[in-house]
């Protein structure tokens, strides 16, 4: 009871101070950068770890009281001027440098999680090496599939973790315990997540982009609040609208550092691979890498998340109500991210379905053109060569001399071919086993039953009717 009258003492002589330091407790700030700063400043030891104690205990059960003007030795920092109702966002290297410190004292959480991406592409190294049998195919799918469940398991016991940080060291057991409860809730809000930006990325990209920003605290606000389902994605919605572009500002510019460092690292890693002589072993190295870096940016993206979660939820309280217009909206996106693949894949399918009706149709009117020509005595063969004529004719600078060589050069056994050209004009006939076309320059084309001879045209030779005609008129009785 004495302490507590002691440290009561201490918070009313001082409630600038503690709010202070209250704050950068609820922004990631460890203990050791806390003493720092308040050495700097001129506090005593004493008042230094008394503060710390009553701002580390207020922190773990009141709300931070925002402070409206900056504490004795702090003058000058982000905390001056600052209003009521808004709070100043950490710097982007005070985010980096928050998560790098919380990195460096969980390793162990690196090493699961590395363990957890490399195992199958050990499995997979192991498989070129020496060869697989059907069994070991099995194996490798299985521990492949194992592998990705235990990395989602792995993510939700370090989202567990991460959230008790600074204030103390969460083990291992704790985070497991945790997501053992929770691991559906949390799926769901992934899963939900992913179906409203996908939906939203199909309503020409932006709106997608801007659902991605909005949501990005919902795992946080689950892991803090208990808040579940689509009112954890509304929640994060709210955070983010209430602090507006100065934290959209500030995610869009993390991430690009973000990329730019990942990509940066695999553009180089590229390029060892390609000076590398044995590309195997090299390949599985570079794999290694890339896992290792992805473990890095996994990690530090959760510290910077809850790091700017805790700023945002200390600003607006948890019993503010999100509208409704906003959550209709939102399942309107996850219902278009839903059904969009199905969307796809029937107009894929409808598409397909069209142009081969547009196939058939052609080809069917290929055929009947054909069977028309035919009707009326032309050979499919002389058809060709009746085009190629005219092509010819266009190369040949306007004449046909020289293309009955170049028929004579390309036509078959099959065919018996007389052939005439000039410069004006030519004349074919081609004569199979039964019958007999002639086609010229002019347009004609029938079956005939003469020679061609020297003519450069058809039209003095006997068509099939006219044979019959005059046939019919000599067996006429005188």
């Amino acid at each position: 009871m004495l302490m507590n009258n002691y440290l009561f003492k201490i918070y009313r002589m001082s409630p600038e101070l503690i709010a202070a330091v209250k704050e950068r407790i609820a922004i990631g700030y460890s203990q050791e950068q806390i003493r720092g700063e308040l050495q700097a400043a001129g506090y005593e030891e004493q008042v230094i770890s008394d503060v710390y104690a009553i701002a580390q205990k207020l922190e773990a059960e009141l709300p931070v009281p925002a402070s409206s003007f900056a504490p004795a030795g702090m003058a000058g920092t982000k905390y001056q001027n600052q209003s009521a109702n808004s709070r100043v966002l950490p710097t982007i290297s005070e985010l980096i440098q928050n998560s790098w410190q919380f990195l460096a004292s969980r390793m162990d959480l690196a090493g699961l999680l590395l363990l957890t991406l490399i195992a199958p592409y050990i499995i997979a190294f192991i498989a070129m090496q020496g060869g697989t049998s059907s069994s070991f195919s099995i194996l490798a799918g299985a521990v492949s599939f194992i592998s990705t469940v235990l990395y989602f398991v792995t993510l939700g016991a370090i989202l567990y973790i991460v959230m008790q940080y600074p204030q103390r060291r969460a083990s291992l057991s704790e985070g497991f315990s945790w997501i053992s409860q929770n691991f559906f809730a949390l799926f769901w809000i992934f899963l939900l997540s992913f179906l409203t930006i996908f939906g939203g990325l199909l309503l020409l990209i932006i709106p997608g982009i801007i659902v991605s920003i909005y949501i990005y605290f919902a795992q946080f606000v689950f892991a803090a609040e208990g808040t579940r389902g689509l009112q954890a994605l509304l929640r994060s919605r709210e955070l983010v609208r209430n602090q507006g572009w100065p934290l959209i500002r500030k995610l869009l510019g993390l991430w690009a550092i973000i990329f730019l460092v990942y990509f940066g690292i695999g553009f180089v890693s590229s390029f060892i691979l390609i000076a590398s002589g044995n590309e195997g072993q090299m390949d599985m190295a570079v794999e290694v890498l890339i896992q290792v870096l992805g473990v890095v940016v996994t990690l530090m993206s959760m510290s910077i998340g809850a790091q700017l979660y805790r700023v945002l939820a200390t600003q607006l309280p948890v019993t503010t109500q999100q509208t409704s217009s906003a959550r209709t909206k939102y399942i309107v996106l996850a219902v278009l991210g839903l059904f969009a693949p199905f969307i796809f894949i029937g107009l894929v399918g409808l598409t397909l379905v069209t142009a081969g009706f547009g196939f058939s149709d052609f080809s069917s009117g290929d055929n009947r053109e054909m069977s028309r020509v035919q009707s009326i005595g032309e050979s499919p063969v002389l058809a060709e060569w009746k085009s190629g004529a005219e092509v010819y004719y266009v190369l040949n600078e306007e004449s046909y001399l020289g293309y009955c060589a170049e028929v004579e050069q390309t036509h078959t056994e099959a065919f018996s071919v007389e052939c005439n050209d000039s410069v004006e004009a030519y004349a074919i006939t081609v004569l199979d086993a039964t019958q007999q076309w002639c086609s010229d320059s002019t347009g004609f084309s029938k079956e005939t039953f003469a020679d061609l001879n020297d003519r450069l045209t058809c039209a003095m030779l006997p068509t099939a009717e006219e044979l019959e005609q005059k046939i019919q008129t000599e067996d006429e009785p005188i």
